[in-house]
């Protein structure tokens, strides 16, 4: 579940509550709408930091002081909440070279773990909402990586793997261990 969380900060720490809006990565989402502004790279890196995602999510109004964009990895888990924050997203846009016709996205988004409790017994949906509305003084888990990809243009620029994503969060002494073997 992708969700859009205000910032507060004051003398007892930071608090992040949910502001009842969801935003869309995918298909002609948040993505597909700041790759568009970029002049629609094709066959090259491309990047979007958090203030540019929020700044589009809030329709300018809002950034990454003020905004942030969490997903909850695991909305329908009883047993699990696993919360994290988006901070950067580098995008490699794969395109026929003649057409100019989008194939797919590979993605590594660089994240940060904001909550991740395993619960001993199953949770009731009521109280796991509750945790994630506010997130009292989160335990930041910082350099995470976590590697999509996006459908071309004929798929709508929908998640891989038929609407659904499927990948793994890299951290960074995995990712160390990873990047010796690329």
């Amino acid at each position: 579940m992708f969700m859009m969380y205000s910032v507060r900060r004051d003398g007892k720490g930071e608090k992040l509550s949910f502001t009842g809006d969801h935003y869309q990565l995918a298909g002609y989402g948040l993505l597909h709408s700041l790759w568009t502004k970029k002049g629609r790279p094709r066959n090259v890196g491309w990047h979007v930091g958090a203030d540019e995602l929020i700044r589009e999510a809030a329709k300018n109004q809002f950034d990454s002081s003020a905004r942030r964009l969490l997903i909850d990895t695991a909305p329908t888990s009883k047993v699990r909440v696993e919360v994290i924050e988006i901070q950067e997203i580098h995008a490699f846009t794969v395109a026929d070279q003649i057409s100019g016709v989008v194939w797919y996205t590979p993605l590594m988004l660089s994240i940060r773990g904001v909550m991740n409790h395993d619960i001993p017994q199953d949770l009731p949906k009521s109280e796991r909402e509750v945790m994630v509305r506010e997130i009292a003084n989160p335990q930041y888990n910082e350099g995470l990586r976590e590697f999509l990809y996006l459908l071309g243009d004929k798929n709508g620029w929908n998640w891989g793997m038929s609407g659904r994503t499927n990948a793994a969060i890299l951290d960074p002494k995995a990712r160390d261990y990873f990047r010796k073997h690329f």
